[in-house]
């Protein structure tokens, strides 16, 4: 996927790189391009903050607890 912006006249060229990190040959990949200059590695493991809101409310407990699933979308309904 190549994207092409235009800051005040410089134009920047992207494309984007889609790596499985489950081999030792990617993640070497990975680890090898984070040295360069021209690439930058972007981690989107990161959650956002709508998500980690979320989660930390269930590691904490506040969470919606019902017998089954009709009876928990009944109370999501209300």
């Amino acid at each position: 996927m190549n994207k092409n912006y235009t800051f005040e006249k410089i134009k920047i060229d992207m494309t984007t790189i889609i790596i499985d990190e489950k081999t030792i040959d990617a993640k070497k990949m990975i680890e090898y391009l984070k040295t360069q200059r021209y690439a930058k590695i972007i981690d989107d493991k990161t959650p956002n903050d709508k998500l980690q809101k979320s989660m930390d409310e269930a590691e904490t407990g506040k969470v919606i607890r019902e017998p089954n699933v009709n009876e928990l979308l009944d109370k999501l309904k209300k």
